[in-house]
């Protein structure tokens, strides 16, 4: 082993602490970014569609005992504010 054997060992020494020292940084970049979507934009998103859409949802055993009802309600909309949805084949055991 010589010089150039010591040499090739150093500079894959090197490049395998360049590449640590690089993911490291792109991972860091990446967790701020994150950090800031969820502050700013999620935030921002939910205060846009809380107040622009609000949607209630009542469940209710129907008439059958496999049938549950499932009323949408939406209180900002003036012409029809509900409308009824049948769930088939619900458990027995369900409200």
């Amino acid at each position: 082993m010589g010089f150039f054997a010591w040499f090739c060992g150093l500079l894959e020494q090197l490049i395998n602490w360049l590449e640590r020292a690089v993911a490291a940084l792109v991972r860091a970049f990446f967790y701020s970014i994150q950090a800031v979507c969820y502050s700013v934009i999620v935030g921002g998103f939910i205060a846009a569609f809380v107040l622009a859409v609000i949607l209630y949802a009542i469940f209710y055993a129907g008439a059958i005992i496999t049938e549950t009802l499932r009323e949408i309600l939406t209180p900002k909309r003036s012409k029809k504010t509900s409308k009824i949805f049948s769930v088939k084949r619900s458990p027995a055991n369900t409200p």
